[in-house]
């Protein structure tokens, strides 16, 4: 797992082995690692947290307080808890579940509040925090990164990583070609950019020929003229088509997966994107056989 901590995350950890140093104490509990997020300076994290309204000041001074009242040691060297550990392999899994390769101290973050009986996962959700709020800042974050007009996009905070995943790429489409809109069919690419996606699985399901799809794509993209708009924004017919997924998606799921995206182009129906999974084989009847197939066996 270790070389697996982008440089962010190990400075996190080399910062939280300060703290436990310092304070005299031999392990290295979730605590010192948030303590030491916070001490740590441009750590991503702590970006989230202020995004969230954390008085970080605060913050430092009750964590300050609970570690101050664990007894000392004399050991020269502190060593990682088994409670820092679990939150570290938590920490790893939702990096993947991400689509990162790295492990970022965000990812910790997630992984700390993930683990509700430690000290420092209980100070947080005092001041508000919850692995819900730190996951919709981190996508708002990399959906603004990547240029993308988050006040058109926060409608997305409601899809699984694979579902935002593919917002993120779709404006990578428009972005890299210089394009002003993120259309239906920017939004499709930015599906198959996913390999593991849910979607991925439902065209297979329907043999479709994700090649040919890709390349009629790409004409259709290519179309659109270049604009000196510095960032791509959301066309009101992939709106629309995120308002169908919701619409399509189970009652009160909040985490829904990009099936429903692609499902909810396809019912835009004078879309490109529509007009071109038409194209190529495609019916609504067909796809919403497959997209409730590939549910079931999602459980």
């Amino acid at each position: 797992m270790w070389q697996n901590l982008s440089d962010d995350a190990r400075h996190t950890v080399f910062f939280a082995t300060k703290v436990a140093e310092r304070h005299g104490h031999k392990k290295v509990g979730t605590a010192h690692c948030l303590l030491g997020m916070l001490e740590q300076p441009g750590s991503e994290a702590t970006s989230v947290l202020v995004s969230l309204g954390v008085a970080i000041d605060e913050l430092q001074h009750e964590l300050n307080r609970v570690i101050s009242q664990q007894p000392t040691s004399s050991s020269w060297f502190s060593k990682i808890d088994d409670g820092l550990k679990d939150s570290l392999d938590l920490a790893e899994l939702e990096s993947k579940h991400q689509g990162r390769s790295k492990i970022e101290s965000e990812d910790i973050l997630v992984g700390i509040l993930k683990q509700s009986n430690n000290t420092a996962a209980q100070i947080l959700v005092k001041f508000g925090v919850s692995v819900s709020s730190v996951r919709m800042e981190m996508t708002k974050s990399e959906i603004e990164s990547a240029g993308m007009d988050y006040a058109r996009f926060r409608e997305m905070l409601r899809f699984s990583a694979e579902g935002r995943l593919a917002a993120y790429y779709a404006s990578e489409v428009a972005s890299e070609r210089r394009q002003a809109v993120v259309e239906t069919e920017h939004f499709l690419l930015g599906i198959l950019d996913v390999p593991d996606g849910c979607a991925i699985a439902v065209l297979n399901e329907l043999k479709i020929d994700l090649d040919h799809l890709r390349t009629n794509l790409e004409a259709e993209v290519s179309k659109h003229p270049v604009s000196p708009a510095e960032f791509p924004v959301l066309s009101a017919d992939a709106y629309q088509a995120i308002q169908f997924a919701y619409a399509e998606g189970p009652p009160g799921d909040s985490n829904l997966s990009s099936n429903y995206i692609l499902l909810g182009l396809m019912l835009v129906t004078d879309c490109a994107a529509a007009r071109i999974l038409a194209s190529v084989g495609v019916s609504l009847e067909d796809l919403r056989c497959a997209v409730d197939e590939i549910q079931k066996r999602l459980g």
